[in-house]
């Protein structure tokens, strides 16, 4: 009996260290792979010809099989952008619940990225642009409720800085009657080329003044805006 319980507690034992020797050397792994990723320090996405890989693209594939949910978590938090971009892109596929919080907390996360596309094409872009605007342009995403994406598309309509992203949302959306004031104000401010287009889907004619000043100087929307509010105003610049 006391054979027995000595060898069940040596089994129980061995197990131990034995998963405590998987974890340490999983960790270990996953730390090598991040010291790979930020000595490349681009973030690469599929290449020409598919039949080559490159090792950043394995890389991430690699992190993304093996890191624990909280060591990506914590690579959010890297200093790398790089890191941080492949530790965001690992957890969308993943479908993790902690995305939402972080779209929030990187709204103004404008660190550079060198992004290589496809093997051929160099991209300078930032992180707020290349991860987040892309998971939240995702429509098919579940991760954000309405609530969440209107609440993001108010903090980015109000933001003081310039976003891509927020060029999109002008061209395509149509915007609630509480933000026609402050497309207005983008409109005249002349920082978004998209703009004209989502104030004239609110279709209300004491906008043409606006508009006009707007058309003048940037005839090229003239088509756009005529398709959503067919308007008698608009024949001037077609003429």
């Amino acid at each position: 009996m006391k054979k027995s319980s000595s060898l069940q507690v040596f089994i129980t034992m061995a197990l131990i260290v034995s998963q405590s020797f998987d974890l340490f050397s999983q960790t270990d792994e996953v730390e090598s792979l991040v010291k790979s990723i930020e000595e490349h320090n681009v973030y690469e996405w599929s290449i020409c010809p598919e039949s080559i890989e490159a090792e950043q693209i394995n890389n991430f594939k690699k992190l993304a099989r093996i890191a624990t949910d909280e060591e990506l978590i914590k690579l959010l938090k890297s200093k790398n952008s790089v890191v941080t971009a492949y530790a965001f892109s690992a957890l969308v596929k993943r479908e993790h619940d902690s995305l939402t919080s972080y779209v929030y907390d990187h709204l103004d996360d404008f660190r550079k990225l060198e992004v290589l596309m496809y093997g051929c094409d160099f991209i300078h872009g930032n992180q707020f642009e290349t991860t987040v605007a892309n998971f939240v342009l995702n429509e098919s995403n579940e991760h954000i409720n309405a609530d969440d994406r209107n609440k993001i598309d108010s903090l980015l309509l109000f933001s003081t800085k310039e976003y891509e992203f927020l060029a999109y949302l002008l061209n395509d959306k149509k915007f609630d009657e509480k933000y026609h004031d402050r497309i207005k104000e983008l409109v005249v401010s002349h920082k978004y080329k998209s703009a004209p287009i989502a104030l004239v889907r609110f279709q209300d004619t004491t906008d043409l003044k606006i508009l006009e000043k707007e058309l003048y100087k940037n005839p090229y929307n003239t088509i756009s805006l005529i398709e959503i509010f067919p308007h008698a105003f608009f024949k001037t610049f077609i003429s």
